[in-house]
């Protein structure tokens, strides 16, 4: 689906995101469809809040 603000689609690394704040030592709290994957859901969850 294209984006309504004209911008190209970008794509989410939640990995990616996540080792770059814990490399930098950003404190953060994880919400959404990923915390409840890591936290052992079946659920798919590919965004964050």
């Amino acid at each position: 689906m294209p984006r309504l603000d004209g911008w190209p689609p970008v794509e989410l690394k939640p990995g990616s995101i996540l080792r770059t704040f814990a490399d930098h030592g950003v404190e953060f709290v994880l919400i959404g469809g990923v915390a409840a994957v890591l936290h052992g859901s079946p659920a798919a969850g590919d965004e964050e809040d």
